[in-house]
C-alpha cells in the first residue's frame, strides 16, 4: 500500500468508514492525477483489516472549491472528535486553545484565528492552534541587496552556446491601477537579443514570483530594452 492514511490503532470500524460488510482500517490514495485543467480524478480506496483492497472506491471532487468545503467539514468531524477525546481525558476542549490563541496572538490583519481553527497536541504544556499569516506581495520580491537575479543560471546558458551574451532587465510588479509593489527586479538572462532577453527574464520571474490576482510584470528603466551587463556586474 502507497500514501496510504491509516485509521488510529484500536478505533473501532464503526467510527470510519465500511464499505459494506468489510472492516476498513486503512485509506489508500488511488489514481491522483494532475492533468492540464486540473485534477483530473482523486480516489482513495479502502482496505480490509486483513490488509486487501476492498471493492469500490471513495472519489474525491476534482473542482477546488468543493474540495475546501469537503476539508472544511472534516475539519469539523475532526475538531468534534478531538473535543470529545480531551473531555474524556480531562483537557481542556479545543475551544478553550483557540480562544486562548485569539486572545493573546492575534493581530488583525497580520496574524487570525479562526473560531473553528485545527487544535493539534503539542506536549503537557500547551497545544499548538492553526493561524493565518499575512504575506504581501511585495515579501515575495528579493531585496536589493540579492539582486541580481538568476545570475549563475544566465552565465553557464552563455557558456554553453557562445552566440549568446548576458542582459539584464529590470522588472517590476504592479497592479491594476499601475502601482508597483515592492522593489524593482534586476534579472539577469542569456540571449541573442535585448527582446529574447526580456522574453527570458519574464518566464523566469512568472516561475518563481507568485503574483496576486490582477497584477503583472512590467519592464522597467530608461529604455524599453534589456540593458546588457559588463564585464565588471557580470564578476560582481
Amino acid at each position: 500500500m502507497a500514501n496510504v492514511i491509516k485509521y488510529p490503532e484500536g478505533m473501532t470500524p464503526e467510527s470510519f468508514l465500511r464499505n459494506g460488510s468489510v472492516r476498513t482500517t486503512a485509506l489508500d490514495v488511488l489514481d491522483c492525477d494532475y492533468g492540464p485543467t486540473g485534477w483530473e480524478h482523486v480516489r482513495l480506496t479502502p482496505w480490509s483489516s486483513r490488509g486487501e483492497p476492498a471493492s469500490g472506491f471513495i472519489a474525491l471532487p476534482r473542482d477546488p472549491d468543493t474540495l475546501a468545503a469537503l476539508i472544511r467539514e472534516l475539519r469539523e468531524v475532526h475538531n468534534a472528535i478531538l473535543d470529545q477525546k480531551n473531555r474524556d481525558e480531562g483537557i481542556a476542549g479545543r475551544q478553550a486553545w483557540v480562544n486562548a490563541a485569539i486572545e493573546n496572538s492575534a493581530r488583525e490583519g497580520e496574524l487570525e484565528i479562526d473560531d473553528d481553527a485545527t487544535v493539534s497536541d503539542g506536549c503537557e504544556a500547551g497545544a499548538y492552534v492553526q493561524s493565518w499569516v499575512w504575506v504581501s506581495q511585495s515579501d515575495l520580491i528579493p531585496p536589493k541587496g540579492d539582486q541580481p537575479l538568476n545570475v549563475a543560471s544566465a552565465i553557464a546558458d552563455m557558456e554553453e552556446d557562445k552566440k549568446l551574451s548576458l542582459y539584464q532587465t529590470v522588472l517590476a510588479v504592479v497592479d491594476g491601477e499601475g502601482d508597483q509593489h515592492g522593489d524593482t527586479m534586476d534579472i539577469v538572462s542569456a540571449a541573442e537579443s535585448p527582446e529574447e532577453a526580456f522574453v527570458k527574464a519574464e518566464t523566469w520571474a512568472r516561475a518563481n514570483i507568485p503574483l496576486c490576482d490582477g497584477m503583472c510584470f512590467e519592464r522597467r528603466g530608461k529604455s524599453e530594452v534589456a540593458t546588457p551587463i559588463t564585464t565588471e556586474e557580470k564578476v560582481a
